[in-house]
C-alpha cells in the first residue's frame, strides 16, 4: 500500500471522528430499544398503545390518531407566551439535535434534520403542555374519553418511549413560567421536575414525597426514583450461628434466592405472612421473628409492563451501583410465587391484590424476571439470609419435612403444572449446595 493511500484513509477517519463522537452521549445516558433477548417474543409490554414519544415508534400508523393533539398542544404552548415565537423553539431544538440523537443508540429511520427537529418539538411540547394541564386541572378534549389518561400514563412510562428530560426543561424554561413557592393547584409550578412528581403522585395514587432529585434523565427515570424504596440495612458478612442439641450449623451470609422456598412451603414451616401498610413503595419487605411483612402488590393490566420496563431500565442504566432495585424485588416475588397455591396464600393475607385467576397471576409473576440479572449484594440479601436461618432452625428443631409440592418452574411448564414430587429435606438440600455445614 502506498503512503499516499494511507494518508487519504487517515484523513477520512479524522473527518469521521467528530461525527461518530456526536453519536455517543457524553453522560453515557441512553434511551435504548428493548433487545430481543429481553423481549422473549413479546412486544406489548414495551411498545406504546396510543401515543409515541421519540423516534423509535414515530410514524406508526396505529399511533396517528394522537398526532392532531400534539399540534394543538404546540399551539397552546405558543399561546402561553406570545413573546416567544415558534422560531425560538425550532432554533433551540436544532442546536440540541446532535445531543438528542446521541441518546437514542439504536436504529431509527429519521435521517432528515428537519423531520427529527419537528418530531422532538411536537413530542416535547405535547409532554410539557400535558403536564401543565394536569397540574392546572384544565379539562380538554382528552377528558371526554374515560380511559385516555390511564393509557397516556401507560405509554409515558415505557423505556422505548422516553424523551430526554433536559429538552423538556428547555421548553419549560422558554415558556418563562413564573416560579411559585408552593405546588398548590392552579399556582405556577416552581420547576418541571416538581410538576412531574406531582403528576406521578396523583396518577399513580402513591403518597411518596420524593424530593426533587439532582438530575432527571427522563420520566421513567424519575418514576423509578419516585417508586424506589431505600432500606437502610448494614451489610453483615459474618455468618449466623444456630446451635441445636450440640450440633452447630453455619449459614453463609451469601444466600442465593434459589435457596428460599416458596410462600406455601415457608408457611407450612411456621413462617407467617402479613400485609404491611406503607406510604409509597411496595418494595419495603421486612422479615423478623418468623414474620414476613410485604406491602400489597396490585396485579392489573399494567403491572407486567410497568415492572418489566423498570427492571429493564435498571439493566441499561450506566454504573447502576445501588443495592436497591426493582430487579431484586421481582426476583423475590418470583421466588415466593411458584404455584397458584402461593398466589392464593398471599391473596388471603391481602398481599396480592388481583382480579385474575390464581393460575394466571402465578404465570404473570413468573415472567417478570425473565432474561434479567440481579446483583448478589442487593437490598434483600440480608432478608434472604434471615429467612433461610429461620427456616433451617425450624428444620433442625422440629425435623420438619415439607409436604409433597409442585416441581420446579421449568418442569412445571413441561407438564402443565400437574406433576408432584417429594422435595428433599431443606437441611439436606442446603448441605448438598454448600450453604449449610455441620460441626459436632
Amino acid at each position: 500500500m502506498e503512503n499516499g493511500d494511507i494518508e487519504i484513509w487517515a484523513n477520512s477517519i479524522r473527518e469521521d471522528l467528530p461525527r461518530m463522537k456526536g453519536q455517543i452521549s457524553d453522560t453515557e445516558i441512553i434511551i435504548p430499544r428493548v433487545p430481543e433477548r429481553l423481549r422473549l417474543g413479546e412486544n406489548d409490554p414495551y411498545e406504546p398503545q396510543i401515543i409515541s414519544f421519540g423516534p423509535y415508534h414515530h410514524g406508526k400508523p396505529r399511533l396517528q390518531d394522537m398526532e392532531k393533539y400534539k399540534w394543538r398542544y404546540l399551539e397552546a404552548i405558543l399561546s402561553r407566551n406570545e413573546e416567544i415565537p415558534l422560531e425560538h423553539y425550532i432554533n433551540m431544538m436544532k442546536e440540541q439535535e446532535t445531543k438528542i440523537r446521541s441518546w437514542y443508540p439504536d436504529y431509527f429511520d429519521i435521517n432528515s434534520s428537519e423531520e427529527f427537529v419537528k418530531m422532538v418539538l411536537l413530542d416535547g411540547c405535547f409532554f410539557v403542555e400535558y403536564l401543565l394541564r394536569c397540574h392546572e386541572e384544565v379539562l380538554d378534549e382528552l377528558d371526554s374519553i374515560n380511559w385516555m389518561h390511564g393509557q397516556i400514563l401507560y405509554d409515558i412510562l415505557l423505556l422505548e418511549n422516553q424523551i430526554p428530560f433536559f429538552i423538556l426543561n428547555k421548553i419549560f424554561e422558554l415558556l418563562q413560567v413564573t416560579p411559585s413557592p408552593s405546588m398548590d393547584v392552579h399556582s405556577s409550578p416552581s420547576s418541571l421536575t416538581e410538576m412531574a412528581i406531582s403528576y406521578l403522585r396523583r396518577t399513580t395514587k402513591k403518597n411518596t414525597n420524593l424530593p426533587p432529585p439532582e438530575s432527571v434523565h427522563h420520566l421513567l427515570h424519575l418514576y423509578h426514583s419516585f417508586c424506589l424504596y431505600t432500606p437502610k440495612v448494614e451489610r453483615d458478612r459474618t455468618t449466623s450461628i444456630i446451635t441445636n442439641d450440640g450440633v452447630t450449623s453455619e449459614i453463609s451470609a451469601e444466600v442465593s434466592c434459589q435457596d428460599i422456598p416458596s410462600a406455601t412451603v415457608l408457611q407450612e414451616a411456621g413462617i407467617k405472612f402479613m400485609r404491611k401498610e406503607v406510604e409509597g413503595s411496595s418494595l419495603d419487605v421486612t422479615f423478623s421473628n418468623g414474620e414476613m411483612k410485604i406491602p400489597p402488590l396490585l396485579i392489573d393490566a399494567d403491572t407486567k409492563s410497568r415492572l418489566r420496563n423498570l427492571v429493564i431500565f435498571e439493566q441499561f442504566y450506566p454504573n447502576f451501583s445501588s443495592d436497591k432495585s426493582f430487579s431484586a424485588y421481582v426476583e423475590f416475588i418470583n421466588v415466593l410465587v411458584t404455584t397458584p397455591e402461593d398466589v392464593a396464600l398471599l391473596y388471603e393475607e391481602g398481599i396480592i391484590q388481583t382480579f385474575y385467576s390464581n393460575k394466571y397471576t402465578a404465570g404473570l409473576l413468573s415472567q417478570l424476571q425473565r432474561g434479567t440479572t440481579v446483583k448478589s449484594n442487593h437490598y434483600l440479601a440480608p432478608l434472604y439470609q434471615k429467612v433461610i436461618s429461620t427456616f433451617t432452625s425450624i428444620s433442625l428443631t422440629t425435623s420438619y419435612f415439607p409436604r409433597c409440592r409442585k416441581v420446579s418452574r421449568t418442569k412445571r411448564r413441561e407438564d402443565n403444572g400437574e406433576a408432584c414430587v417429594l422435595i428433599p429435606h431443606p437441611r439436606i438440600s442446603l448441605i448438598s449446595r454448600g450453604i449449610l455445614s455441620t460441626k459436632k
